[in-house]
């Protein structure tokens, strides 16, 4: 994910007061320098949070890890990442995270859902949680990501 502005921010929004703990690892380009950085953001409660701040006038920041993990025990969350251009946003991916599962976005692999246990979540084991938890969830597929859809 590129931050080519300094209106640019990814942000995720949350739908319930549960601990979210994310960590962005990103590297900022300029003419001459290199830069890399990174921010961990607590979130326990329901808002849209920035996670990836602007990069600075005549930088680009390129995003590299966005790790995004419930930490609650028992209750689920909602989470939706969003990019902004400071005009539009989008949303990039959406998911219900279970208790202690994660979402990470790894540059050049994309969006990947993993289980309480750090486990990839495959399009088998994800048919499975789909037969037992609820049928009305779809799952599509490109190559080994994941998208979740709540139907």
């Amino acid at each position: 994910m590129l931050l080519t502005s300094t209106a640019d921010l990814i942000q995720v929004v949350t739908d319930a007061a549960v601990t979210v703990d994310v960590q962005a690892s990103f590297a900022d380009h300029t003419t001459t320098a290199f830069t890399p950085g990174r921010l961990n953001t607590l979130i326990t409660t329901a808002a849209t949070t920035t996670v990836v701040t602007s990069p600075a006038a005549s930088t680009q920041r390129h995003v590299k890890l966005l790790n995004i993990r419930n930490k609650h025990a028992a209750t689920s969350v909602a989470v939706t990442v969003l990019h902004t251009d400071g005009t539009t946003i989008v949303e990039l991916f959406k998911v219900t995270l279970l208790a202690g599962q994660q979402l990470i976005y790894l540059d050049g692999v994309g969006f990947q859902l993993y289980d309480a246990s750090g486990n990839i979540l495959t399009a088998a084991s994800l048919r499975r949680v789909n037969a037992v938890y609820d049928a009305n969830v779809d799952f599509g597929f490109i190559g080994d990501l994941v998208t979740v859809f709540d139907g």
